[in-house]
């Protein structure tokens, strides 16, 4: 696959998975959009952490998350935490 068709695909990606939490999609319906299942996800703006956990697909997809404020990163990092995928998603805010 050329280089400049991936970095299409994964900005595709990147687009659905930063809107995703806004408009109410799931990670199966960005996987479907996207035709990407694996590889490295960068989350902005993550919400409650919910799809951002399902963003990992059954430990094919590394996600980093930039939150936007504290409440979230506590919110998504205590997600994190209760489903055991520390290690597979890391959460900061700039």
């Amino acid at each position: 696959m050329p280089n400049a068709f991936k970095f299409g695909v994964t900005y595709v990606f990147l687009q659905l998975a930063l809107l995703g939490s806004s408009f109410g999609q799931t990670a199966e319906s960005i996987f479907s959009a996207t035709g990407i299942r694996d590889g490295l996800c960068v989350h902005l703006g993550s919400g409650d952490g919910k799809l951002t956990t399902s963003l990992i697909a059954d430990g094919r997809m590394l996600v980093s998350v930039l939150a936007v404020n504290n409440e979230e990163l506590n919110t998504t990092r205590k997600e994190i935490l209760q489903k055991g995928l520390m290690g597979l998603v890391s959460v900061e805010k700039p």
